[in-house]
């Protein structure tokens, strides 16, 4: 089989597994690559276990099925994501806020410090604007 025949194949298993069940992709467990062997090696009659084509048809099943995720789930796992960088964004600006109390008797090295501190507020702010829907760029109208 060619790349392209094996790729057509890894459509054809998302069609039907779609199509058996439009919440596939919510309910696929980690031995879902598994599966999508046997179907394929069922489908064309392959009988050797080790089949290049059946490793090719995993990497594009695997590749194709990313892709399909990042598509349904893309937006929300970003924005899970951002409020966790946002979380520890904000605990670590609290710690550094205490450490710079403690350093106000070092001016030299609180100035320092403070220069950089600056960029880590100016990062908090912007995710802070992301979290409230204030970056026009990413609002969904636009999209």
């Amino acid at each position: 089989m060619t790349n392209e025949e094996i790729k057509q194949a890894v459509e054809e298993y998302f069609k039907e597994m779609l199509g058996n069940n439009n919440e596939f992709l919510d309910n696929v467990t980690g031995t879902w690559p598994f599966d999508a062997e046997d179907w394929f090696k069922a489908k064309f009659n392959i009988t050797d276990w080790n089949a290049e084509e059946t490793h090719w048809f995993i990497k594009f099943a695997n590749d194709r099925f990313a892709e399909l995720y990042k598509e349904k789930y893309g937006e929300r796992d970003a924005k899970l994501e951002l409020e966790q960088i946002l979380f520890e964004v904000r605990v670590l600006n609290e710690k550094f806020r205490e450490i710079s109390s403690k350093l106000k008797k070092f001016p030299t090295f609180n100035n320092a410090i403070s220069n950089h501190f600056g960029n880590l507020t100016n990062y908090l702010e912007l995710l802070v604007d992301i979290e409230n829907d204030k970056i026009e760029s990413l609002n969904k109208k636009e999209l």
